[in-house]
């Protein structure tokens, strides 16, 4: 009967020590999952960031790109009115030369 018994204490050691176990893998397991959280959470937040600078990158360009218009446009009409004033300041030197004559 004594035999019995030890026979019981070394399973039930087996299992204590099994159970212990169990509980250690367990406890990395909820451990990993935490840091897959936080980890997803900062990725989450890292996107967003992201998103949102390449939204505000897109309407800076969209700024940028209205004023080379307008500057563009106005070089065109400041550049007619120089040649406007060209033609007449020919017109005036041909007209002074007809006078002098």
């Amino acid at each position: 009967m004594e035999g019995f018994s030890y026979e019981r204490r070394k399973k039930r050691h087996k299992q204590a020590n099994t159970g212990a176990g169990f509980n250690i893998v367990a406890q990395e397991v909820r451990k990993l999952s935490s840091e897959t959280a936080t980890a997803t959470e900062q990725i989450e937040t890292s996107l967003k960031t992201i998103t949102s600078n390449i939204q505000t990158l897109m309407e800076s360009m969209e700024q940028i790109e209205t004023a080379s218009n307008d500057q563009a446009e106005q070089v065109q009409h400041f550049s007619e009115a120089i040649e406007k004033r060209n033609e007449i300041t020919e017109q005036m030197a041909l007209y002074i030369k007809g006078l002098l004559r």
